[in-house]
């Protein structure tokens, strides 16, 4: 795969953000640790309710990214569509004797 064909910076973006919220939550916990403790104790204790937000969680991800990528698919479709149907053409006139002219013209 080309270097060309990867999308570095956002990636590179998104781990800056994830290490900015890792470093919050750590700076937080030790601010805070008898609320940290409570939150991690109660996350261990209820297993099922903690599986079930997690799944929740993942669920509503995976259906936004599948919406957007899905979104992101047919618009990229119709577009191409239009192109290929056209070819390379800024404009397109008719005239009433169902002449076409193609392409840009000086008027």
């Amino acid at each position: 795969m080309p270097l060309e064909d990867t999308n570095l910076p956002t990636a590179m973006n998104l781990f800056i953000i994830l290490c900015i919220a890792l470093v919050i939550v750590a700076i937080l916990a030790f601010a805070r640790p008898v609320l940290f403790k409570m939150g991690f104790r109660n996350a261990a204790r209820r297993k099922a309710q903690t599986s079930l937000v997690v799944f929740g969680l993942m669920l509503g991800t995976a259906i936004m990214g599948g919406a957007l990528v899905t979104s992101d698919s047919l618009k990229f479709t119709i577009i191409k569509g239009a192109y290929d149907s056209n070819g390379e053409l800024d404009e397109t006139v008719q005239t009433p004797g169902n002449h076409v002219v193609e392409g840009p013209r000086r008027i």
